[in-house]
Order: structure tokens, then C-alpha cells, then sequence
């Protein structure tokens, strides 16, 4: 666990950094607009500096506006001073405060207060003024993450003392030198460092379009602050004067993931070798422990099939009906789904597809399907539009997907991720490379 020392200043009735305090160990003691957010699993130390007029400022947490009074003597001297929900220590002629923040206290409603003690004698302290207050939240653990990039390829930083401490906090993906995923967890908060010049990452909630920005940019000390509290697919980038890397960022619960522990080998497809497909016109995949069939002409997809490689292999099957669940479901569950043989059709729908307008789940996404012969390909892009009435979203779409044209040829795949719930819908992103088994023109894509 590390410990921080935060030492502060006032300026009027303004918090302020002590000139002395690290600019990384700043955004532990996050003050925005006089309101605090500090984070779990952290060690505090909090105080002034001694003013040259024997003033004393010091910092007080309270629960309820609770506030209770102290009498100490130090080298003869006496001091009277106001505490919170923790006493204070008398240290270094300055009164601090040091608090470890619990996960139980994340939903707290704290407030802070900020006194200045002076002295009516030589002898005695006890002239408490008061000089501010404001929200005091405690947040999810904060995680400091040293990046190293070399060409494309992005590691972890295990020379610096945190990040070896944080490597398990998430994971890289790196593919042929480039790196492809992130892996990032529910509840926690990053702070990326990334040791090239003008090097930054950037979190986008939207996967194909550059906007609604995640992540925030601290150009002073060249890091990202990125807070994740929800289970959800995003895009990232690094982008500087030479580089332009983008990829997909995963965000999953520890806590409560229907997925194992193979969902880093099944995101990057172990043991898949192409060129047996290219030579000797089939293809293996080996990890079986992640595998699921679904054969049917009508499939329930279950919760527990989560990051799973679900195979279409059965020969006979040449109508496939997809249902995914719409009860009690997670954002970031995520089918990936490869056909190993011809289709005439597939159609992908919700389990509450007969539901109400107003409830039912909806899609999103890219659909791609290439002609094998020419080469030419059709991509249907889905996003469904909201509009806001009275301060609430709605959403107008349909919610199926019906692929029909003359044949979805085998060594398709699909990817349906549930990534964001407004109201009482769900929003199914689908991306998926296809291939049709002819030369028409591939019209018949029904949303």
C-alpha cells in the first residue's frame, strides 16, 4: 500500500498545492472547484506548513457536520483545536491529519473543513477561525500506470517501483508488435504516464467515432486520469507526432464476471494458425476449454457463454436463429461467434423482441460482408438515434438483424458486445466480417 503527504497551502480562502508538492502526487488529492476526491487503499498525511505568523491551518473530515474539541500539550505549550471522524496528530509544530480510506466509505457523504489556529499567549492555542469547507468523496482505488512504447508495441514500465506494484491492475495486449486490447477493471482509477514526448492515451465511450471523451489529459506532468465505474466497451488511442495507434479497450468486473480466466487467450484467438486454411483448406481451434456449439435453429445464448468462442459447425444447419438475453444482464458481456459452414440466413435478436417499444433491447455497429469472388464488399452501419424529451433519452430502432441474401459463406465471425443501458434498453454493439458465397449484390441486410 503507499502513503501519500499532502501538504497544502491557502491562499484567501483558496486550497493550494504547497510549492514543494510532487505534480503526480497532486492527482492523489483530486481539488476541483474547492471539493476533494481522495481514493481507498491509500495512506493519507494531510497538513500545513507552520505560517511565519505562528498560525496554524489544519484539515478536519467530518460525517454529518459532526465536529468535536481537544485540549493537547506539547513542550508546554497548549492547543485546542476542532477534529472529525479522525483525531488529529501534533507533529513538526503543525497539526496533521492521517486517514487510510475503505471501500465501505466510497457511498459517504464527508464533508471537509479547514481551521486556522492562533494563540492568545505565549502558552496557549485556542483561537479556532474558520477558513472553508467543502465535499469530501472518496473514490475508487487509483492505480499509477507507467507506460513504455517501442515502434508499436506498448509494455509496462516494471522498472518503476508503482507500476510493478499496479501490473496486475490490467492488461496489454500486444499483437505482431502492436498492441491491440487494454484491459482495464470496474471500480478502479487509472493514471497513465507514458515515458515519449508528447505521448497520450485517450479513452472514447464510442467505438468508431472520436468523440465523448473518457479520459482527461494533464499536459503539466504529461498523464491521463481515466476513471472506470461501469462495465463497457471502449476505443483508445496514443497519438503523438509519429505515432497513431488505436484499438479496443475492455473493461470487466473482477467481482462478478461471468467470463474465466481465458478471456485474454480467446480475445487474441491462441493457437489459430491461418495459413492451415490457406494450404490445406481447414481450420483448427485448440483452446476447447472456451468453446461452445450452438446448432440449433433457434439458440438462447446464456450469460455464461460470456467471452466464449461459440462455433456453428453443423453441416445440416442452414438457417440460424440467434436470441440474446435481455434479464439481469452486465454491461461488457460480449458473443463472439464463428461459422465454420455455409448459412442461408442469420437472424440476431433480443429476448425481448416482442416487448414493448418503449423496453426493448437495440443494436448498433458495423455489419461487413465481402464477395469472395470480386472482392467487393457492402458494410451496413446501425446506430440507433436518440432524441431527449424532458431530460430523458429515447431511442428509435428496430431489433433484429436478418442477414438473407443467396449464402453467408463459412469463416464468418461475429462480435455482439452489451455496452451501454439507457432507460430499460439495452445497446448491443455488433461488429462482424462476413463473406458471401456469390457474386450478387448483397441487398438483403434488415435491421
Amino acid at each position: 500500500m503507499i502513503s501519500k503527504n499532502i501538504i497544502l497551502q491557502m491562499n484567501n480562502s483558496n486550497i493550494q498545492f504547497n510549492s514543494n508538492m510532487n505534480e503526480t502526487d497532486q492527482l492523489y488529492f483530486n481539488i476541483e472547484n474547492q471539493n476533494i476526491t481522495n481514493y481507498i487503499n491509500i495512506n493519507y498525511t494531510i497538513s500545513f506548513n507552520k505560517t511565519l505568523n505562528d498560525e496554524i491551518f489544519y484539515f478536519i473530515i467530518s460525517e454529518n457536520h459532526k465536529l468535536q474539541k481537544k485540549t493537547i500539550t506539547n513542550n508546554n505549550i497548549s492547543y485546542t483545536y476542532f477534529y472529525g471522524i479522525n483525531d488529529l496528530n501534533f507533529d513538526s509544530n503543525t497539526l496533521k491529519l492521517t486517514k487510510k480510506n475503505n471501500l465501505n466509505e466510497t457511498n459517504k457523504k464527508y464533508t471537509y473543513y479547514i481551521y486556522k489556529l492562533t494563540k492568545t499567549t505565549n502558552t496557549n492555542y485556542n483561537i479556532n477561525t474558520f477558513v472553508t469547507s467543502g465535499s469530501y468523496t472518496i473514490g475508487y482505488e487509483l492505480v499509477y500506470i507507467k507506460l513504455n512504447i517501442n515502434n508499436k508495441k506498448v509494455n509496462l514500465d516494471l522498472t518503476d517501483t508503482t507500476t510493478k506494484i499496479n501490473k496486475d491492475c490490467l492488461k496489454l495486449i500486444n499483437e505482431n508488435d502492436e498492441l491491440k486490447y487494454i484491459l482495464l477493471q470496474k471500480n478502479t482509477n487509472y493514471l497513465f504516464y507514458i515515458d515519449n514526448f508528447f505521448s497520450k492515451i485517450q479513452i472514447y465511450n464510442e467505438i468508431y467515432e472520436d468523440y465523448d471523451l473518457k479520459s482527461i489529459f494533464h499536459t503539466n506532468i504529461n498523464s491521463t486520469f481515466i476513471e472506470i465505474n461501469e462495465t463497457k466497451k471502449y476505443k483508445w488511442s496514443i497519438v503523438n507526432n509519429t505515432l497513431n495507434l488505436k484499438g479496443d479497450l475492455i473493461n470487466y468486473d473482477i467481482i462478478d464476471n461471468v467470463a474465466n480466466d481465458e478471456i485474454l487467450e480467446d480475445n487474441i484467438f491462441q493457437n489459430i494458425n491461418i495459413l492451415n486454411k490457406i494450404y490445406y483448406n481447414h481450420f483448427d481451434y485448440n483452446e476447447f476449454i472456451n468453446i461452445f456449439k450452438i446448432n440449433n435453429n433457434t439458440n438462447h445464448l446464456e450469460k455464461t457463454y460470456s467471452n466464449k468462442l461459440l462455433l456453428v459447425d453443423k453441416i445440416q444447419l442452414k438457417r440460424l436463429e440467434i436470441i440474446l438475453p435481455s434479464n439481469n444482464i452486465r454491461l461488457g458481456i460480449v458473443y463472439k461467434i464463428l461459422f465454420l459452414h455455409d448459412l442461408i440466413s442469420i437472424n440476431i435478436k433480443c429476448e425481448d423482441n416482442t416487448d414493448n417499444i418503449e423496453n426493448y433491447d437495440v443494436f448498433k455497429g458495423l455489419i461487413n460482408i465481402i464477395n469472395i469472388n470480386n472482392n467487393t464488399k457492402k458494410i451496413k452501419s446501425i446506430i440507433p438515434d436518440f432524441y431527449i424529451v424532458n431530460n430523458k433519452k429515447t431511442i428509435d430502432l428496430n431489433n433484429n438483424i436478418i442477414l438473407k441474401n443467396s449464402g453467408t459463406n463459412k469463416y464468418g465471425y461475429i462480435e455482439l458486445y452489451c455496452i451501454n443501458k439507457i432507460n430499460n434498453k439495452y445497446i448491443w454493439n455488433i461488429r462482424s466480417d462476413l463473406l458471401n458465397n456469390n457474386n450478387l449484390n448483397i441487398n438483403s441486410i434488415f435491421i
